[in-house]
């Protein structure tokens, strides 16, 4: 419970802060964007939005199937599903970022 409370409140600037760098890439090229997420504020912040975010989700999804799925063979499952889905996702977003970066 205060793992998905404490995601939310870091997701609200991380996501302020996300939509405002895109309003601000707006209208930029390829290498506009990679000089930007070259900073190193601006690639770090990037990982622990990434993170935050696909954790949160990961969190809120499971409490879905807690609530949802009575069956404990397909809860366990749907809940497995979930991490190991959440965490491929993060995984792919961080090393994207790495890839844009180098």
């Amino acid at each position: 419970w205060w793992a998905q409370r404490v995601t939310a409140m870091a997701l609200v600037p991380l996501t302020i802060w996300f939509v405002g760098s895109l309003l601000a890439l707006t209208g930029g090229d390829h290498s506009t964007f990679v000089v930007w997420l070259r900073s190193p504020f601006n690639t770090v912040v990037m990982v622990v939005f990434v993170v935050a975010a696909f954790y949160h989700m990961a969190l809120g999804l499971r409490v879905v199937v807690e609530d949802y799925i009575h069956d404990a063979r397909i809860k366990i499952f749907a809940i497995a599903i979930i991490q190991i889905g959440c965490f491929i996702l993060s995984i792919t977003g961080i090393v994207s970022i790495i890839m844009v970066i180098t």
